[in-house]
């Protein structure tokens, strides 16, 4: 249990028309969960290693601001009085890593990530329609490479390397819109101002910050002397 997080207090004026907000330790937090793993050291330039995370993140609020921003709506929205998931509560985590190399010559390795999804708070409309972080997200996976070749020329060390992120070029959905939970649709109604500068559902639908950083390749070369 982790007591007394930081959060806000709505502080009522004198004139019942002036509120305001102050910092004061009242949230509550509890996380819980295990680890395993398993290890194989190298042998035969081969090395590895697999773990998976169990956690539930529990709280009465993510965000600090929470009291205060659900006064800003009209009329004041309600804060969540019941312990919720919290933005950051992934329930699956499974981490492998690959290695193989000859130390001082050569190296290959592998780290693949896989998570089950975060939860997010359903909405329509701007309307929630249920109680806080009650869905969840896609789950994501990933997989970055790694590789480097080193060798002596003239008394100098030269090492290439190439470095691969995202080595299949997944769409994770990091952000996904509130009424469908998916980052690629959304059922709320469309505006005509909103259709400005678009010419399809398709160019309009388009949020590439709605989804993780695409494959990225980084190829270089180092001198140690």
């Amino acid at each position: 249990d982790i007591r007394n997080l930081l959060g806000t207090k709505i502080v009522e004026h004198y004139t019942a028309t002036m509120l305001y907000a102050k910092y004061i330790n009242r949230d509550y937090g509890n996380v819980r969960g295990f680890t395993l793993a398993l290890e194989k050291r190298r042998t035969n330039y081969l090395s590895a290693r697999i773990d998976y995370t169990y956690q539930i993140a529990e709280g009465n609020a993510s965000d600090p601001n929470a009291v205060f921003l659900d006064n800003q709506t009209s009329p004041p929205r309600e804060s969540e009085i019941r312990v919720v998931p919290l933005d950051w509560d992934q329930t699956h985590t499974l981490n492998i890593s690959i290695s193989l190399s000859q130390p001082g010559s050569w190296g290959v390795s592998m780290l693949a990530k896989l998570g089950s999804g975060l939860p997010y708070t359903p909405a329509y409309q701007g309307i929630r329609t249920s109680y806080e972080n009650s869905e969840r997200k896609p789950a994501h996976y990933n997989i970055d490479l790694n590789a480097h070749k080193k060798f002596n020329i003239m008394g100098l060390k030269y090492s290439i390397f190439l470095k691969v992120y995202n080595l299949f070029d997944r769409k994770n959905e990091i952000k996904v819109y509130e009424d469908t939970g998916r980052a690629s649709y959304t059922l709320r109604s469309f505006y005509a101002g909103e259709w400005r500068n678009y010419s399809t559902l398709k160019d309009y639908l388009n949020r590439p910050d709605f989804y993780s950083e695409p494959r990225r390749v980084i190829l270089g070369m180092s001198v140690e002397f």
